[in-house]
Parts: C-alpha cells; structure tokens; sequence
C-alpha cells in the first residue's frame, strides 16, 4: 500500500513537473546573414526538478548555437536538449485555409480574364462591322442613295457597342489588378508559413532544479538564418555650412517564421560566417606535363558549421567587459532623430538601437535610424562639359565617429532637392569618405565648339583635323567655390598619328598625359563667369588619308575628338 502511494505521488509529480509556460522573443542582434535570438520565459517552479518546454522554435534553428540562463529565482539550470517535433494537424488548418483561398481567387483570376477576351472580341466585331457597313455603303452608293437616318443609327449603335465594352473591359480590369494584388498578399502569407519550416518546429527542454519554490526569469538564446540588414545613407549638403549630414539607417529584413515584437534590437558589423581562420594559401605544382593549381579555398568553419556561434549568447552582455569602448549617441535635437548606441570592438560595431522595434517576418524591410552626424567638409564641384553640361558637388568628410560605415547606397539631397543616388565603400573610424551629391544647377557649364576644320598639309597628302573649344563656367551659388573642370584631347595609339599643337587659355591645372586628361581649377567668386579656351591638331598619315572609307570614317567621327 504504501509503495502504491509513493508511486502515485512520484506520478503526479512527473506530471506536474513537464511545464510548457509561455516565452517571447525579447531581443536580438542582427548580423548581414542570420540572427542572435533571445528568448525569455517566466516559470513558477517547485523545490526539486522540473522539465521547461520551450514549444514552436524556429525550425531552421542552429544547434549548436542554443543556450541558457537563468537570470532570477531559485532554480538552477541542470541541461538543455533540442528536440525535434512536430505541429499536430490541427495547427495546419491555416495553411489549409490559405491554399482554398488562393484557388478561390484564381478561379476569379481565370474568369475575370476570360471577361477582358470576350469584351475584346466584341471590339474586333464592332470594328469589323463598321468596316463592312462602311464598304456597303460605298457600293450601294451609285445604285441607291444614302440613307442617313439608317447611317447614323448604325453609327449611333456601333459607338454604344464600343463604349460599353471599352467601359467592361476597363473595370474588369481593375478588378484583375486588385484580385491579383490580393492573391499575392495570400501567397506571401502561405510562403512565409511554409518558410517557418511547415509542420516541423523545435522545442527547446530545459532541466532545473531547485532548494526553494518560486519564479524563475531564464533566457535561452539560438542562432538562426534568413536574417539579416543593410545599410543605406541619407546625405545632405549645405553648401553655405560647408557640411555633409549624414544619416545612417538599417534595413532589417528577417524571414525566420519567428514574431519579434517590441524586441529591443541590435544590428552587428561584425561577420560571423566568415569564420575565425585565416585562408590557407594553396600550393602551385609544376610539372614536366605542365602545371597544376589548386585553386584557394575559403577558411574551414569549425566542424558542425555552427559551433563557433555557441559563445556569442554570452558575447553580447559581456561587451563591454570584452574591450568594448561606448560611444554615447548625441543628443537629438529638437525635433531631431533618436540615434542609436555604439559599441565598438574596432574590428566590427554594435549598434542598440534606442526604443524597442518590431520587425515582421516578411520580404518587407524594416528601416531604423541608426545614427545622424554631421562632418565638416570639402565642397568642391566637378564638371565634365563634353559629357553633360552640369557641375556635380563632391564632398571630402572624414568619419569623426568611433565606428565604421559601411558600403552602401546614399541618397544624395542638396537644399531640400533629391538629386540621385550614389554610393560609398567602407569607411573606418578616421578615414576620408568622398560623398557625391548631385548635380547643382547653380553652376552654369556651356561647352562650345570654336573651330572644326580639315586641310591637306602642304607637305604631303597628310590629312589634319583642327579642333578648338570654349568652356563657360558661371557659379550662382551665391558663395565663392571651387570648380574643377575636366576635358580631353584625344591619345595617338598609333606611330603615325600625331597629336599636336595643344593651346590652352588659361593652362591646365594638371594633365593626365596617358589618358589624354585636362583638368582645370577655378576659384570662382559668387556671380562671377570664367572661360576656358584650348584647342589642337591631329594629324594623320597619307596612308590613311588616301584610302576613302578611312578618311569617311574619320571625319565622321571627327566630332566625338
């Protein structure tokens, strides 16, 4: 009797003791291709041992990369295993639901087009029709006189048929573009379910123990792909402060099956995939049949593809006692942006960012400010007549902050205007950072051709081409600028062709002989116009002035010199 007893209670502690209490994601750190997920959940636990189910983890969850820790309450972490499982069937109900609804709307799709065909083909008749009627009348027309009141109804009855079909075929039609716009939205939402591994999830089982009862905080941590961010830049020049504003944000996109909602967020420079070894060089084998190479290969990753992940739960909270320099964010102005905070190892940076976020799981990027400064530089403009008649602001910053930037695109804006975009590379702390900024149509650029005119050399049959130009640069920026104007002559590839005579006024500031480079600098005051002037002559040999298709093609091109 007292066996049966002691075993009924050893039971029903069992049973008591397998907890599946709820958790949610409660921070991650984004890296350029995966995530580090935190996860954290609140357990009352009883004196003894008890087994934690974390249910519905990410199916493409790293392994190697789980771990965790109790963060408060009387229970110690005694093990963690990773199990594999499954959603009972119940839990695809939605993805069942989905895919009727999608083949609802594609039966819709499929009619509504075969609505647009019909319609179309009442046109084609309605044109044919008007064509007959057209060719009758003229026949009839010396046998019979016309009948206008039979004319115009047939018009009038012709024009109706037009309209209302030409008025279905257009409703119709908006109609297929907002079902089809509805039909996608519901494959995006199969495909994302699918995405979180389908039927197949993880459940993560914690082993605690504990002297006392109580509640518990633990947090458990994973790596999982199909996370990532990029970079991208805001820059703004003012041109009277001699200053670039540079905004940086984060396009986060995450594809994880997983809700981060109001996490609180991080975005990492640092590149884990790389892994830790540096590349081995490969030996080049030389033989009597000639030679063999190996070509490079990338560095090993530990074994297990992911193990060198396992440290990274504890590498986030230990940051700054790892070497990690904080860099308190400005305060934002009024008005002004949140920025986030900085922590840099040198190597790669953390960025926390200030409010919680959220960030579906979707192909929607999700775009947070990282940080806003502005850097003293170097306006300068460029403009290359011949190519476009528009002088392009170019900045010279250097990055005064404690951490990189890194490649990615820029929007350019010039007082208030959106003027394009380009791009800039990594920039480490301290570097220089050229930004191009767009076209400022303040600074008028003309280029004028002076003078284009062929002759024969007196001695010989040689032919020379003489070309002279005009180059007008006004600057109404209102400031005094710098303006670097670049223009050409054209490089002999040949021995028998020369280039001579150049003449320039004023003298290039600098030639780039091997590429037939003039650059000239221009210190412009505001309103004020500067003109360039420089010209040459080619000359070729009589061995091709004599032939007529090459002289043709030469004068024909003439122009582009």
């Amino acid at each position: 009797m007292t066996n049966l007893l002691a075993l009924c209670l050893a039971c029903t502690t069992a049973a008591a003791a397998d907890l599946t209490p709820p958790s949610r994601v409660t921070a991650v750190v984004v890296y350029a291709d995966r995530a580090l997920v935190t996860r954290t959940v609140k357990v009352q636990v009883e004196a003894g041992e008890s087994s934690v189910l974390l249910t519905n983890l990410p199916a493409t969850l790293v392994e190697d990369s789980l771990s965790a820790s109790v963060k408060s309450g009387p229970a110690r972490l005694g093990g963690i295993e990773l199990r594999r499982t499954f959603r009972p069937e119940s839990s695809d109900g939605r993805v069942r639901a989905l895919e009727r609804e999608i083949e609802k709307l594609q039966d819709q799709q499929t009619e509504l087009m075969s609505r647009i065909e019909v319609d179309k083909k009442a046109l084609d008749f309605a044109d044919r029709l008007q064509a007959l009627e057209a060719e009758k009348a003229g026949r009839d027309a010396g046998s019979r006189p016309l009948n206008p009141a039979e004319w115009e109804a047939a018009v009038k009855y012709l024009s109706s048929l037009r309209s209302t079909r030409m008025a279905a075929i257009l409703k119709t039609s908006a109609d297929l573009r907002e079902l089809q716009r509805t039909l996608e939205a519901k494959k995006r939402e199969l495909d994302l379910i699918r995405s979180g591994g389908g039927r197949e999830t993880r459940t993560a089982a914690l082993l605690l123990t504990a002297r006392d009862g109580g509640e518990s905080s633990i947090e458990v941590r994973y790596v999982v792909p199909g996370a990532g961010w990029q970079p991208a830049y805001d820059a703004r020049g003012d041109v009277q402060k001699k200053e670039v504003e540079l905004t940086f944000f984060g396009l986060v996109t995450q594809q994880t099956g997983e809700a981060w909602e109001d996490v609180d967020l991080a975005l990492s420079t640092a590149r884990p995939s790389l892994g830790a070894s540096m590349p081995e060089l490969p030996p080049v084998f030389l033989s009597s049949a000639g030679f063999a190479y190996r070509p490079q290969v990338r560095a090993k990753a530990p074994r297990g593809g992911a193990k060198m992940m396992s440290a990274m739960p504890a590498a986030a909270p230990a940051a700054r006692d790892a070497g990690y320099e904080a860099v308190a964010a400005p305060e934002p102005e009024q008005g002004g942006w949140e920025t986030s905070e900085v922590e840099s190892s040198g190597v790669s940076a953390l960025y926390k960012l200030p409010r919680r976020q959220t960030v579906a799981s979707g192909d929607t990027a999700r775009r947070v400010t990282i940080d806003v400064v502005k850097l003293p530089a170097a306006l300068t403009y460029e403009t290359t007549p011949k190519m476009a008649p528009l002088a392009f602001l170019r900045a010279l910053c250097k990055n005064n902050t404690a951490a990189p930037f890194l490649a990615g695109a820029v929007n350019a804006f010039l007082a208030g205007d959106f003027l394009g975009q380009s791009r800039i590379e990594t920039t480490a702390p301290g570097q220089e950072l050229p930004l191009q900024l767009g076209a400022d149509e303040r600074i008028k650029v003309k280029r004028d051709r002076l003078v284009e005119k062929t002759k024969e050399s007196w001695w010989g049959k040689k032919l020379v081409l003489t070309q002279s130009f005009r180059l007008t640069i006004e600057n109404f920026t209102g400031a005094r600028q710098t303006v670097t104007v670049i223009d050409q002559i054209p490089v002999s590839q040949e021995s028998g062709i020369e280039v001579r005579a150049f003449k320039s006024e004023p003298d290039p500031a600098e030639k780039r002989e091997e590429k037939g480079e003039l650059r000239w600098k221009l210190d412009l005051g505001a309103g004020e116009k500067r003109v360039i002037e420089f010209g040459y002559e080619v000359v070729f040999p009589e061995a091709l002035a004599a032939q007529p298709a090459v002289r043709e093609l030469i004068l024909r091109r003439s122009a582009s010199f």
